[in-house]
């Protein structure tokens, strides 16, 4: 489905409407499920949202590191503030954030945060590079 939609834009850089999904009851066109609404289909996303919770809680005393790849301010109540919280609150925690635009930490976990304003393949690549001039790979 997506080869076809982009085959068939051609120059244009625009979807053609016959290349959208529709949904078999209604008719309507699909739509990604994306937290801009309250459309959002979240249940289904988090169906393990208690084994995550009691690790979390398990490592509080814990050596833990938080890696966090490209989240931004679109929803930052998901992923971004929890671990800015986590980091703050856990004293063995660190926060490695990798993000082209929206890499910045703030100043009460600087000293435990590693902020990378990366393409997070670049960034990835590097530290894989690098951990095998360290490590066997």
């Amino acid at each position: 489905m997506i080869d076809r939609m982009i085959n068939n834009m051609g120059n244009s850089l625009k979807i053609k409407e016959e290349d959208i999904p529709r949904c078999p009851k209604c008719g309507e066109f699909l739509v990604p499920n994306l937290r801009v609404d309250d459309t959002f289909v979240q249940k289904s996303h988090f169906f393990n949202v208690a084994k995550y919770e009691e690790f979390v809680r398990k490592a509080k005393d814990k050596k833990l590191v938080l890696l966090e790849l490209g989240i931004g301010h679109n929803t930052p109540g998901i992923i971004r503030y929890l671990f800015e919280n986590i980091t703050y609150n856990y004293p063995f925690t660190n926060l490695i954030r990798i993000n082209m635009n929206d890499s910045e930490v703030p100043t009460e976990i600087e000293k435990k945060s590693v902020s990378i304003s990366e393409d997070i393949g670049k960034a990835l690549g590097d530290i894989l590079n690098y951990s095998c001039g360290k490590i066997e790979c």
